[in-house]
Parts: C-alpha cells; sequence; structure tokens
C-alpha cells in the first residue's frame, strides 16, 4: 500500500470555483488529499509565508488557467511584480520543485457562470493573465486543454500521481456506533486530536499506540468512533490509510473461540498482503508482518473492544493478551510506527508496560461530570430541575451508558419527564455488575416498547422504521452482551399510514419534525418500494416509452418527488450537524428518488440528477470509511450507468456491480449478495456475452438466498425478473 498523496489546487475561484470543487472530489475519489485554499490573508507577506508551507507539504500541484487574473495581496514590497494569488501559488511550485499540472482552459467561455455584479478586470490584469496563460505553456511541466468541467476532472484523473494512488479507508465496522453528538469527552477528544497532529508533524516523542481503558458503557466506543467520523468529515488530514476493527463479537456466542485470526486476515489482506493472509503461517508471524506494513504508512489503526482476548482480572496473568499475534502486532506499533493505533479495552494492556511512559501510553476514562451528565439528558429531551439532575447523576454514578439509555427512554416513553425515573429500580442493581444501572434501564425501554406495539397492532411499515431507529439507539449505547434482548423490541408490525412516523417525530421533537440520520433514511427506503419495483418493470420491458401504463403506477412518480422533498430537508440538518455517514445516505436516497422518476416519467434522457446525487453519495460513503452501505449506492449507480450506456469497462455499470460484490462477498452480507445477483440478471439479461455466469443462474442465485434468508421484500422484483427472462 502506498503513501496517500496530497495534491494541492490552484485557480481563480470566481472563475473556476465550482470547477475546482469537481476536482477536488476527483482526487479524494481516486484516494488522494486534495488541499483546496479557499481565503487568504491580507498582506504579501503572510500569503507567501502559508503557501510556502502547504505547497512544501503537498505531493504535486495541479494549476488550473483560464482568462482571468483573480484577486491579489496587499502592500506587495517594493520590486516585487504584481502576481494574483494563482500565479504565486505557480511561483512558489517551481521554487519548492514540486510537480506541477497545469490545465488550460479553451477559452474565455469555458468556466462557471458569473456571479451577479462582476466587474471586468482592468487592463493590467488582462494583459498579465494573457502572459501567465502563455507563459505556463513553454514550461517543461505538463500541460492540458480543456473543454468543460467534464473534461478536466477527466484529465486530473489521468494524472500520474492522482491515477497511481491508493488511498483506503474502512471503519464501517464501528461508525454505527458514533454518536451525533458527544458530551464530556473533550480531554479525551483533544488527546487524540493532539497525537494525531503530532502524526502529521512527524514528531519523534509522540504516541505510536494510545490506549483508553474504562469499565463497560463509559463511551470508550462512541469517543473513538466520533472522534474518526470527525476525521472523515475532513477527509482524512495527512492518513495514508484507515482501518477499524471491533473486537465485540468475539466471546459474546458460546461457540466462537477467542482469537485474533479474523482480523489479522482482513488487515492483512487490506493493508496490501493477501498471500500472507491466507498463508498457513502462525499468529505471531502474521502480527509482525502485520506491523511492519501499518509503522510504514501514517496509518491510523483502531483496535476497539479488545478485552475479550485478554485474560481476565482474576487470572493469574490478568490482563495480557492470549493470542501472540495481537501481541506481535502492538508490540512491533509501540516500536515503529509512523501512524497512530488507538485501542480500547476493559483491562490494562501488561504486555506493552515496558512502552507506557513513552510511545504506548494508557488513559484512563472516568464518569461523566455532573455537568456533561446534565448537558447530556438535556440533550436527550429530558426535563427537570438542577438538584434533579444532579441526584439521578449521582445516583447511576455518571455511567455514561445508562444516562443515554435513561434519558432516551424518558424522553421517548414519558415526555422527558425527569419524575419517572423511579418506574426504574436503579438501587436493585447489582453494583458490582459492569452496566448493572443500564440493564435496569434497558430492560424498561424494551418493555414499554413491547407495549407499545401490543397497544398499536397494527402499526405497520411506518412505525417499524421508527422501531428500527429506537433499536439502533439500543444497539450503539447498549453492551454487546445484551444484543439478544435489544432484539426482542425489533419484531414485525403490520401496515399503518406513511404519515404516522413524521407526526410522532413532530410531537416528539417539534424542531425536527421529519424523520432524519438512519432512521429517516430506512423511512425513506420504504417508501421508494413501489417506484423501485415499478421502475424495474419498465427496465426489464427495454423502452420507457412504448411501455404498457400498467407498468407506471400514477401515484409512483408522486412518491417519487415527496421522498425527494423529505431527504433534501433532512439533508439540511445533516449537513448543520456534518453527519458525514447520513449526508451521504440523503444523497443517496436523492439519487434513487430521481432515478425512478426518470424511468417512470418516461424522461431517460434526463440523468443529470440522478448523476450528480450518486456520485456525492458514492464519493460521501467512501469519505465517511462505511462500507455498510456502499453497495446500496453502488448497485444504484450500476442501474444508472447501463441506462446511459456506460456498461463494459472502467467506470461502468459492470464495475459498480462487481465492487458490490467484493464488499458484500467479504462481509458477508447475503442480502446484498442476493440484490447483486438480481441487478446483474436483470440489466445484462441481453447483452452477449453476459459477463458473468448466466443470467438465469443468477437468479437461480438469487431466489436461494431470498429463500434461506427470508428476504420476502425482493420476492415480487424476483418474480417479475424470472416472468421477463422466460425462467420456469
Amino acid at each position: 500500500m502506498k503513501a496517500r498523496r496530497t495534491i494541492f489546487l490552484s485557480g481563480v475561484s470566481h472563475e473556476f470555483g465550482t470547477f475546482r470543487d469537481a476536482v477536488e472530489n476527483e482526487v479524494q475519489t481516486k484516494g488522494c488529499f486534495p488541499l483546496n485554499q479557499p481565503s487568504f490573508g491580507p498582506d504579501y507577506q503572510t500569503v507567501e509565508e502559508m503557501l510556502t508551507r502547504k505547497l512544501t507539504d503537498s505531493d504535486a500541484v495541479i494549476h488550473i488557467v483560464g482568462f482571468r487574473f483573480g484577486a491579489e495581496p496587499n502592500l506587495r514590497p517594493p520590486g516585487i511584480p504584481r502576481r494574483s494569488y494563482t500565479q504565486m501559488e505557480f511561483d512558489i511550485a517551481r521554487k519548492v520543485e514540486k510537480p506541477v499540472f497545469i490545465f488550460v482552459s479553451n477559452d474565455a467561455s469555458v468556466r462557471q457562470p458569473p456571479q451577479p455584479g462582476e466587474q471586468p478586470e482592468d487592463d493590467g490584469a488582462v494583459r498579465l493573465q494573457l502572459a501567465h496563460r502563455d507563459a505556463v505553456t513553454k514550461t517543461n511541466y505538463l500541460y492540458y486543454f480543456f473543454k468543460d468541467q467534464a473534461a478536466l476532472c477527466k484529465l486530473v484523473a489521468e494524472i500520474p500521481p492522482v491515477a497511481a494512488a491508493d488511498f483506503h479507508a474502512d471503519i464501517s465496522r464501528i461508525i454505527k456506533y458514533a454518536p451525533p453528538q458527544l458530551i464530556g469527552r473533550e480531554n479525551e477528544t483533544k488527546l487524540l486530536d493532539d497525537a494525531w497532529l503530532k502524526v502529521r508533524r512527524a514528531e519523534s516523542a509522540r504516541p505510536h499506540v494510545f490506549t483508553f481503558v474504562a469499565l463497560g458503557g463509559e463511551g470508550k466506543t462512541s469517543l473513538v468512533a466520533k472522534w474518526a467520523a470527525e476525521l472523515a468529515h475532513q477527509d482524512w488530514p495527512g492518513c495514508d490509510a484507515v482501518f477499524a476493527w471491533s473486537f465485540y463479537s468475539q466471546g459474546t456466542r458460546e461457540q466462537t473461540a477467542v482469537s485474533a485470526d479474523l482480523f489479522l486476515a482482513a488487515a492483512l489482506t487490506f493493508f496490501g498482503d493477501p498471500a500472507m493472509a491466507g498463508s498457513a503461517q502462525g499468529a505471531f508471524d502474521k502480527g509482525r508482518r502485520l506491523a511492519q506494513l501499518v509503522g510504514e504508512l501514517r496509518a491510523l489503526l483502531i483496535l476497539d473492544g479488545l478485552e475479550p482476548l485478554q485474560y481476565a482480572p482474576t487470572s493469574p496473568t490478568p490482563g495480557e493478551l492470549k493470542d501472540q499475534g495481537l501481541a506481535a502486532l502492538l508490540k512491533g506499533l509501540a516500536a515503529t510506527n509512523n501512524g497512530l493505533c488507538v485501542v480500547t479495552t476493559r483491562y490494562s494492556i501488561p504486555d506493552l508496560r515496558a512502552y507506557w511512559e513513552t510511545t504506548a501510553p494508557e488513559t484512563n476514562l472516568l464518569r461523566l461530570s455532573k455537568e456533561a451528565g446534565v448537558a447530556l439528558l438535556r440533550s436527550l429531551g429530558v426535563k427537570g430541575t438542577q438538584q434533579e439532575f444532579e441526584t439521578l447523576i449521582e445516583d447511576v454514578k455518571g455511567h455514561a451508558l445508562t444516562l443515554n439509555l435513561l434519558g432516551a427512554w424518558l424522553h421517548e416513553a414519558h415526555a422527558g419527564d425527569i419524575r419517572k425515573r423511579d418506574l426504574v429500580k436503579l438501587e436493585e442493581a447489582d453494583a458490582e455488575e459492569q452496566g448493572g444501572h443500564a440493564f435496569r434501564v434497558l430492560d424498561a425501554y424494551v418493555r414499554w416498547f413491547e407495549s407499545r406495539k401490543t397497544a398499536h397492532g397494527e402499526l405497520g411499515r411506518g412505525l417499524a422504521a421508527v422501531g428500527h431507529g429506537l433499536v439502533e439507539r439500543l444497539e450503539v449505547f447498549a453492551p454487546r452482551s445484551a444484543t439478544p434482548c435489544i432484539k426482542r423490541a425489533d419484531r414485525p408490525m403490520g401496515t399503518c399510514s406513511s404519515a404516522r412516523p413524521t407526526k410522532m417525530r413532530a410531537k416528539r421533537s417539534p424542531e425536527y419534525p421529519l424523520l432524519y440520520s438512519m432512521e429517516g433514511f430506512i423511512y425513506c427506503d420504504l417508501l421508494l418500494d413501489i417506484p423501485e419495483r415499478a421502475a424495474w418493470q419498465l427496465t426489464l420491458d427495454s423502452s420507457f416509452s412504448s411501455s404498457p401504463e400498467s407498468l407506471r403506477p400514477s401515484s409512483s412518480p408522486a412518491s417519487c418527488r415527496a421522498v425527494s422533498e423529505r431527504a433534501a430537508q433532512t439533508l439540511k440538518i445533516e449537513e448543520e450537524n456534518k453527519w458525514l455517514l447520513y449526508i451521504a445516505l440523503d444523497h443517496l436516497t436523492l439519487g434513487r428518488a430521481a432515478l425512478y422518476a426518470a424511468i417512470l416519467e418516461s424522461s431517460g434522457s434526463d440523468f443529470g440528477v440522478p448523476c450528480s446525487e450518486l456520485v456525492a453519495a458514492v464519493a460521501g460513503l467512501r469519505r465517511a470509511g462505511q462500507q455498510d452501505q456502499l453497495p446500496k449506492a453502488l448497485l444504484t449507480r450500476a442501474w444508472l450507468r447501463f441506462l446511459t450506456d456506460q456498461r463494459i469497462g472502467s467506470d461502468s455499470a459492470q464495475r459498480d456491480l462487481d465492487e458490490a460484490w467484493e464488499i458484500a462477498e467479504r462481509g458477508p452480507m447475503p442480502l446484498f449478495l442476493a440484490d447483486i445477483h438480481l441487478h446483474r440478471a436483470r440489466l445484462f439479461f441481453r447483452e452477449q456475452p453476459y459477463p458473468w455466469g448466466s443470467p438465469q443462474a443468477d437468479l437461480a442465485d438469487a431466489r436461494r438466498l431470498i429463500e434461506k434468508h427470508g428476504y420476502w421484500r425482493r420476492k415480487e422484483e424476483l418474480e417479475d425478473a424470472e416472468a421477463a427472462l422466460n425462467v420456469p
């Protein structure tokens, strides 16, 4: 795996601002880190110093040249020629000997639309810019002419530092535990920020392995997941690769052997040595090899919930690692690591004792303070006096998990009335049991949710989405051993008006009347069921305009528009809160709704909106390091690419389907595998040669997976496809 390249983007903002943003997205998608400078200081010296620092830290420069001179610094020293900010970037890049790739617009019409009130530049600026255009084509640097934004992005993708990029991030195993807002962990977040800043600066005296130690439910996972999500939102600054793993599933099933074998295999493959991953080498050798691969990069490795692979505190060797491979990895990284490894566990790790005071410090994560506890409960919608808040926080000893669950339960079941806390017998919880108070609250939560389902036996798909959201909230905060108890609250329900969940949300949270985040995404997914099937029927019929009206339910386009309006509103909420994953999911919803509407309204040539939304969705999910939902985005984009004749080759429907398959097979994600079989058959059954085995075999595999896993939501779509292909 190669080190991640930083690409500096240079271009006049009011001429190429949107072009530069599109290039930034292209560079990110290909795996590089784009450095896009949006603003400058007021004087020449400040600008020159800042640009010299940033360009020195960059690996290459993309210099976009048009016909506008652009802004320039004030207070230019005597004897210094007049240069714009963009021209200064070119000059300094040459001075610090960076590779510069020059992109020259064909003519003055190639630019973004002028802003209202944009004024012509003075004659001197015009002459200087024309001279610059002429000069850059006479240097030894590579230069290219482009006719529009799409052509520019295509050219950028082909320059060597971008084409050879190899950046990967996978935090899908922990991202779902990132809370929308992290309260009371500012000091610990700063420790992580400082540790990563030292990595970026290549400081010698810094942590190589950083461990948080705390009892269950204190918020270790939430802290690390939220910090990783924030880094993802910044596009992983200074990072060559990111990989996160959770060991919490280890030891929670009676038949599960406690080892790091699965982790070592997945991590070795991720970091570029699949041969070692699949070899018969022992765990120690694999751990040592992984330490070498990770340590060579400025990589971020997150190991969450290490305690199942440690000996219990009551054993003769308390806290020591049971797995030789994991011990070799951590010791190797503590000795040599260009990046950072972050570990969370309930027990101290004596294997790293020799490094505790130097490169492998441990930090105890303590209970929430009264101030943080009050802020957390208020953020969850709990209402009461200051004394009532403080008393409750002390009763549960500031335990983060208990406060999260109790606050959510009070809000959902009792309109936030803190006085109802007495319904949970906290005093009966086992003081010696980790999370004892939390289990009491969890039992109350599940009893309340089941009573709601009993009272509303015909609630249905809409409320099911809300219920799934509640289960998601419990899974985020609850101990992993509580999963069976949580799942009791996630049973199927009947049918109801699609407006009901919105009314419930509006009543509980008037400031956010719509379902948003994962709840909103699931709800919109359900609303798109009928339009999606109708769109597939038309796709199977091969011609939008000639398809019978019976295949085009009159309500489906209206449903798509309603979903688009809903997702556009919730997108504003996600963007205000900088929730990277949910921003990407809203773009996915908007892209799906626009695609189905274009098909159903026989506007097959009007794919501009779904194209832009799906590009944003796929890029956003990659940026979030989130692979759980990426196959859905790839499948939708494959459908769009097929309809726009991008069927085979790079950047094609086939490539998206193959990537989705790689992710789903590795999961494993059997429901996505069923979807992929269906998509392949429905899209390519007329193509010769068929890119895979055969469309009939794909439909047979889809049926097998649907029946095996009870994936009845796809049963009607499967039958439609079988009828179209004359499969008996």
